[in-house]
């Protein structure tokens, strides 16, 4: 009985530790394309550090927000929404033509990070 038990607590952790490297290699992946969309976009170079901060303080705001939801509704809901709303940020920041939607995608992603504190 222990054994089944434990085999699905490993199973879980296994998945949660799967989500937050996915995500991880995801900024890993994103966080030097954004140099070359800076240029494209012609953004000065303190713009470009405004941008780079803006994903700090969204993601300063949005774990604690993320961790009472998912207290509230469950880790698992809120990580599958949480996975989705990363996946459509990702897509976003692929397909942007402005500044502004370059910080919002990049910083909806921020707020939607699996794993930025209330994963674990």
């Amino acid at each position: 009985m222990a054994s089944d038990r434990r085999g699905g607590s490993n199973r879980q952790l296994a998945l949660l530790l799967a989500a937050v490297c996915i995500d991880l290699c995801g900024v890993a992946l994103v966080i030097p394309l954004l140099t070359h969309y800076a240029r494209a976009l012609d953004l000065s170079p303190k713009w470009f550090g405004v941008l780079q901060s803006l994903y700090g303080v969204a993601q300063l705001f949005g774990s604690p927000l993320m961790g009472a939801i998912s207290d509230r509704y469950g880790r698992k809901q809120v990580l599958l929404i949480s996975c989705v709303g990363t996946a459509t940020s990702y897509f976003a920041i692929g397909f942007t033509s402005s500044i502004v939607s370059l910080s919002l995608s990049c910083s909806s992603r921020a707020v939607l990070e699996p794993g930025g504190g209330w994963a674990c």
